[in-house]
Formats: C-alpha cells, structure tokens, sequence
C-alpha cells in the first residue's frame, strides 16, 4: 500500500440527521493511527472511483480511531450518496492521511468558531483541542432545525456554559443569523475560522472586510459554485522541472497537473477545483497565477495547487 494510504475499518455508522451519518474509522489491525491537529481532513477512496475528502470531527487526542460526518447531497456527484447506501459496520476501504490547511493558530488570545450546516465538521474538532488547551472561544452554528442540527447531543454542554450559540432558521431568510452583529468589530488578538456552504462564507467574507486578513481563517468543503464553468486562461506558460530540468508547455486549455500526466509524472489529485490541497506542490522560481480556495497569504509565498493554477511569469519551476 503507499505510503501516504490507510487501510481502515468502519467501526460504528451512526445516523446524526436525516441526511447526515457520523462515521468512525478504526486501524482495521486495531493499532493507532497517525497523529492529526484539528481542522485536518482526510481523503476517502472510494470503490466506484470516487476520492472524498472529509473533515476529521473527533477529539484529536484519541488515537485510535478517526471520525467524519458525511451530508447526503442530492444534487452532488454522487460520492456523498455512494457512502450513505454502501457503507456499512465492518466493511474496509482505504483513505489518506490526515492533511491540514485549517489548523488553529496557537497564539491568539480569543477564538470564534463560524459553522454553517456539515461545516460543522472541522469545528466539533476544534471545540475539543481549545478545550484542551483551556483557551477562550465562542462557536456560532446555524443550521435549519434541531432536527437538521449534527452532533447536537456533543454539543449541549457547551451550549449550557454559554460557549456555543446555535441559530435555527427554518429555512427562512428573514430569520437568518445576524453575522454583522457577532462580526462588527475586530478585537485585538482574535482568530477567527469559518466553514460553510458558499452563502454563508459570503456573509462571513462580507462581514469581515474591515479585519486583517491574518486574523480570518477558513475552508471551503465544496467548489464555491458548482455551477459556475472553469476560469479559461487566454496564455499558455512553461513548467520547469527542478529535478531534472525537463521543461513542458501547459497550453490555454491545459492544467498543470494535465500536463504532467501526459509526460508520466504521478500526481495525486482528488477535487482538482482547487478547495482540498491535495495537489500542493512548492515552486522554486516565477510568479503564480493563484486560483485555489486553500492556500494563505504565507502558503502562497512557497506553495501552488497546480489543479487550477496557471502562471504569470512565463515559466514556473516546480519542485518536483
């Protein structure tokens, strides 16, 4: 198996919502798995040649087992209804190991946490590792209905001592959560993360554009429209290839990593619109034409997801 796969059994199949199911993964040899930080996800490979990725919404202190939340989409692509009607108590399936963009910055003094339905996921982790930490936060989650509401029994207790705020809409704009009231001024030394379907990050985004960009921190668990056709680039640019020196043009209508296959690099890819990470790879030299919904200010200065980046520089050397 390579290196960067687990072999992993599902251990309980819990059903959180009508359209949400908790699952546990377990080392299917029944050892421990890779060490992990909270906002961390995994890829799930799956057997009609799906590649889901899933935040991790346990504690990250346990060690023997990793747990995910799965949203039955059905206007998706399906990967999200394959494991609803496939995935059973026993069964084996590999994924990836844990890979983090999200991670909680460690010197800030406050933190909000912002979840909109199954962004809920990456958050539930959170909760545990600042509680863990004994570090001041507050949550805001919304969703329709207690009855839509995941991991609702978990987060009582926070509700109780006034840490989490949970806000019911039932569907109705008029009743939706006022982001600019929790949101309207930025306190020194605050951190805030956001995960979400695209309307609610737009709200966050729109709330927040009097903060310093260093303070917000977020992750996009979908494209941010689905509808919306791939950017097409009007120019074409070179790749170098550190290592070797091979040097390959990526036409207009080519991507990087579409590139690299035809010339037998092995690249991992899973969403290829630029919101998973799987794909990042740091560049030496030239100037990137950044299109990802991932990478930071800071990751940017190294890294590119070559899935949806183009260059503007004529070359970009790759560290490969």
């Amino acid at each position: 198996m390579p290196k960067n796969k687990l072999r992993v059994v599902v251990k309980t199949l819990i059903k959180e919502t009508s359209d949400i199911i908790r699952i546990t993964l377990a080392d299917y040899k029944g050892g421990g798995l890779p060490k992990w930080r909270a906002g961390a996800h995994i890829d799930l490979y799956l057997k009609n040649n799906f590649i889901r990725q899933y935040s991790l919404s346990n504690d990250p202190n346990e060690k023997y087992h990793y747990e995910i939340a799965v949203l039955k989409e059905e206007n998706g692509s399906g990967g999200s209804r394959f494991i609803h009607e496939n995935f059973h108590e026993g069964m084996e399936l590999e994924i990836s190991k844990p890979r983090n963009h999200f991670s909680l910055m460690p010197d800030a003094k406050y933190y909000i946490l912002l979840a909109g339905g199954i962004g809920i996921t990456p958050i539930m982790a959170m909760i545990e590792e600042l509680e863990s930490q004994k570090k001041n936060y507050l949550v805001y989650y919304c969703t329709r209905t207690i009855e839509k509401t995941a991991f609702w029994e978990r987060l009582l207790s926070g509700a109780s001592a006034g840490k989490v705020h949970i806000h019911h809409d039932n569907g109705d704009p008029k009743l939706g959560f006022d982001f600019e009231s929790v949101l309207k001024e930025y306190k020194h030394d605050t951190s805030l993360y956001y995960c979400g379907p695209p309307s609610f990050m737009k709200a966050v985004e729109v709330s927040t554009k009097d903060w310093p960009r260093s303070s917000l921190n977020y992750e996009y668990f979908s494209k941010a429209n689905k509808n919306a056709e791939k950017e097409v680039s009007k120019t074409s640019f070179n790749i170098k290839i550190s290592s070797t020196g091979q040097v390959f043009e990526v036409p207009c209508e080519s991507s990087i990593i579409q590139v690299l296959r035809e010339h037998n690099f092995a690249v991992d890819t899973s969403c290829e619109d630029g919101f998973c990470g799987t794909c990042m790879t740091r560049y030496l030299e030239g100037k990137p034409e950044h299109r990802d919904s991932v990478l930071d200010e800071e990751d940017r200065k190294q890294f590119v997801l070559i899935c949806c980046a183009r260059s503007k520089t004529p070359t970009l050397v790759l560290d490969l």
